[in-house]
This record gives structure tokens, C-alpha cells and sequence, in this order.
């Protein structure tokens, strides 16, 4: 399996929106991290769609 290269990224986030995030994560049973890059890929999907 091909490993993805990534990057180290230092990002502020409110507390409540933290807060949802890790519930969300674990709702999902993903990281933390695999949440918000899964969101960012659906956000960026659904602006690119038509």
C-alpha cells in the first residue's frame, strides 16, 4: 500500500469546536486527526460539486 506523505500543521481552534470534534471522532471511531481531514475532503467535494 502506497503510503499519503502529509504534513505537521499547528491549527487554533475554539474550545467548543473542539469539543465537537472529539465527539464527532468518536461517534465515527476515527482520530481526532482522520476526523477533520474527512471533513475538510467532504466540505472540498461538496464546493467542487456543480
Amino acid at each position: 500500500m502506497a503510503k499519503t506523505k502529509t504534513i505537521a500543521y499547528y491549527l487554533r481552534l475554539p474550545l467548543e469546536l473542539h469539543r465537537t470534534l472529539v465527539e464527532q471522532s468518536k461517534k465515527e471511531r476515527r482520530s481526532l486527526a482522520q476526523e477533520i481531514i474527512y471533513l475538510l475532503e467532504q466540505a472540498l467535494e461538496k464546493h467542487a460539486s456543480p
